[in-house]
């Protein structure tokens, strides 16, 4: 599906105005009636609210879709939509240039940070430092910047978001972002995504090993997926809705084959499926790992080639950068119609990925990014009027995880099926 950039307008960064947090809801601490007359009955009333997972960040440019709830509460936008209709919220109106490729916002008196400083980033402060930033790169590139400002502070930030990307060209992307009320260029570039669309790690092949192998499988998968902040599918929403429609759905099916799936869902609601993917999660058994890899005397050809694999994957146990720290979203949108599809529900540790279970969950995967997008691993870098060197993608992390994670990947599905 065909990406559409969003529009640099020039509150682009003003959208992400924090919001104020208020606890409501719940129970009072004494256990007076609706009916009494206590003096005292002044007690706070809290609503505790279940998330899918922790908050992984803060920054809504790289939250992952169990970060909504979060992203909601803490950032208000530009405006906001009331029984299906846009109405304005930060933002008192807005105009979009006649070739439809600028919006320009206009905010409301009054707007305040959470602190209650104002909060103002069209500012001669902001522009200048885009401009000096601006300037600087193009002298880094040896090119001559050429800019001419705007009618105002905000018709100049757009025009230099496009003289930025004239500069760039194709080569590299550029955002305008937001720290604080002060705006930076940030750039950006996709890394090489790998041969699978989805990397899926199966875990059923350790059953088939001997006892001191699948200790050794377990704890390296364990600590290769929590090195990288990689989950099992158990951690997705989506598993819960395919393990319900799998049990309740009509099937027109042998009755051999009824008992099978239902076995399976069974398996990974409390069962043996469910068993290994939580003992993979969280169990390691070693201290030294690659000692126990190096000290292991393969039995046969296939498990040479696991303990190779094993050892060239030895680097992704202690990454500078885990592979979900690469998220990043150019194209962020505050209220998209479809979020895009995080490296989280890309990336995941699974069970066995020909089973129904699974296959279930590509085909959703598969159904809901007809949507929207793939989130793929980028590179960014943020410069300023000090930057003393061009954007560079020298960190080629992603690159090497996948095509690593593409032979390993192919080994273990080959065991389960039996395949040498």
């Amino acid at each position: 599906m065909k990406r559409t950039k969003r529009v640099l307008g020039i509150v682009l960064a003003a959208a992400m105005c924090m919001g104020l947090l208020a606890g409501c809801g719940g129970t009072p601490a004494n256990s007076e009636t609706p009916d009494s007359t206590s003096a005292t009955e002044t007690s706070e009333k809290v609503l505790n609210i279940a998330t899918i997972g922790e908050t992984s960040t803060l920054s809504p440019l790289y939250m992952i879709a169990d970060n909504r709830l979060t992203q909601k509460l803490l950032y208000e936008w530009l405006v906001k939509y009331v029984d299906g209709e846009i109405e304005p919220f930060l933002a008192e109106n807005w105009e979009l240039s006649e070739d439809g490729t600028q919006l320009t916002s206009y905010l409301r008196q009054g707007v305040t940070l959470h602190d209650g400083e104002p909060f103002n980033i069209l500012t001669d402060e902001n522009y200048g430092f885009l401009l000096a930033s601006y300037r600087k790169y193009a002298e880094l590139m040896g090119v001559k910047a050429h800019h001419v400002p705007g009618r105002n502070i905000g018709e100049s930030i757009n025009q230099l978001v496009y003289d930025m990307e004239t500069l760039l060209k194709d080569n590299v992307g550029v955002n305008i972002e937001q720290n604080q009320q002060h705006l930076y260029f940030n750039l950006w570039k996709y890394h090489q995504w790998g041969e699978y669309t989805l990397y899926y790690f199966p875990v059923k092949f350790v059953e088939a090993l001997n006892p001191v192998l699948k200790r050794i499988s377990i704890s390296f998968i364990c600590d290769m997926a929590n090195a990288n902040g990689i989950a099992t599918i158990l951690d997705g929403e989506e598993t819960d809705m395919v393990l319900d429609w799998l049990e309740t759905a009509e099937w027109d099916e042998p009755e051999t084959d009824t008992r099978n799936r239902l076995a399976t869902i069974r398996s990974y609601r409390k069962g043996k499926v469910r068993r290994l993917l939580k003992r993979v999660e969280k169990t390691s058994y070693y201290k030294n790992l690659p000692a126990a890899i190096r000290k292991y005397s393969p039995k046969d050809k296939w498990e040479t080639t696991l303990l190779e694999l094993m050892t060239e994957g030895v680097q992704f146990l202690f990454p500078e950068k885990p592979i979900m720290h690469y998220c990043y979203d150019p194209y962020f949108e505050e209220e998209p119609d479809y979020w895009p599809m995080g490296l989280d529900r890309q990336i995941r540790i699974a069970y066995d990925i020909y089973d129904i279970v699974t296959e279930s969950l590509e085909n959703q995967y598969n159904s809901e990014r007809q949507e929207t997008y793939d989130l793929i691993p980028v590179t960014t870098m943020k410069i300023s009027p000090e930057t003393d060197s061009l954007f560079r993608m020298e960190d080629d992390y992603p690159e090497r995880f996948f095509r690593w994670a593409d032979k390993f990947i192919n080994h273990i599905s080959n065991k389960e099926d039996g395949k040498e």
